[in-house]
């Protein structure tokens, strides 16, 4: 048997090196990859759990005191009374900027005839649109709804779907949003993904629906704008006229004649006194002269 070299035994105690070498140079990349995916990790989990950016438009909490919020028998949010003789449903999505134009040039004007008893209004969720999360937000919605803040949550979530685009919502934002309208985060939270809250999108977005928005005056379909929408409401009048906008406190003419009268009054008044004064001076006067004659 032949022994091995000096030179086959140096070059073997190299390739066993090398080997090591290698060999540490894996578990070496095999730790900075570990490392490197815990800190992707830890990054993703403070990005996804830190609190977004959730403001809540000037007017929103204020915007719906004194109007009646209901649902209807699907359980869509309804803005006004039941009875109302005549009843919108708008097919709407918050991802879908046509409906945020629509939410922004037109409801207002709606807002005002349920204030006058001429209108309910009826939200029906759908899931259309460009912006991610279309589902989320209207979760959000009707989630709010079921605390009595439905009507607050549409406008904030249309505000933000302007403010933010496709990052308006987030998981986090949403969260955010339901904390800063003062729901209760813990049945918001149970809310969310529950049963009854999946029925009722999938209700509305089983209607067949081809695009949004949709609205419906009566039952009939009906155009977008304020005009069309104005002229298929008071097709079913007539209705008394809408209270003045103008709510600034500025005097009537019967005030302002009242007023001139009361200053007139009050002149008068003055002026009669100084003659009274002046001519009870002078008699004083002559009575003093009178009485100095005398003596």
């Amino acid at each position: 048997m032949t022994k091995p070299t000096n030179s086959a035994k140096a070059a073997k105690v190299r390739r066993e090196e090398r080997e090591k070498q290698r060999q540490r140079q894996q578990q070496q990349y095999l730790v900075i990859g570990l490392i490197i995916a815990a800190v992707l990790v830890a990054g993703l989990f403070l990005i996804s759990t830190r609190p977004a950016d959730a403001p809540i438009p000037e007017g929103v909490t204020t915007a719906y005191e004194g109007l009646e919020i209901g649902v209807n028998d699907e359980n869509f949010p309804r803005l006004g009374n039941a009875d109302a003789p005549v009843q919108i449903e708008e097919f709407s999505s918050f991802s879908c900027p046509g409906c945020k134009q629509f939410h922004d040039d037109v409801f207002p004007a709606i807002v005002e005839r349920v204030r006058a008893g001429h209108v309910a209004f009826t939200f029906v969720p759908m899931l259309t649109g460009s912006i991610e999360n279309a589902e989320g937000a209207a979760r959000a919605a009707l989630c709010a709804g079921e605390q009595g803040k439905f009507w607050e949550m549409h406008d904030v979530l249309f505000d933000w779907h302007g403010r933010f685009v496709n990052n308006a919502f987030t998981s986090n934002r949403l969260s955010s949003g339901a904390e800063a309208l003062g729901l209760n985060m813990g049945d918001f939270n149970s809310c969310f993904s529950s049963e009854k809250i999946t029925n009722i999108i999938g209700a509305g977005n089983a209607k067949g629906i081809a695009s949004t928005p949709t609205v419906r005056v009566n039952g009939q379909t009906v155009g977008l704008t304020a005009a069309e929408i104005t002229a298929a409401i008071d097709s079913y009048g007539p209705f008394d006229a809408l209270p003045p906008t103008d709510t600034s406190e500025q005097p009537t003419a019967t005030e302002e004649v009242v007023a001139t009268q009361e200053v007139s009054a009050t002149t008068e008044a003055m002026a009669t006194e100084e003659v009274s004064a002046t001519a009870e001076a002078a008699a004083t006067e002559e009575t003093e002269a009178t009485e100095e004659a005398g003596s």
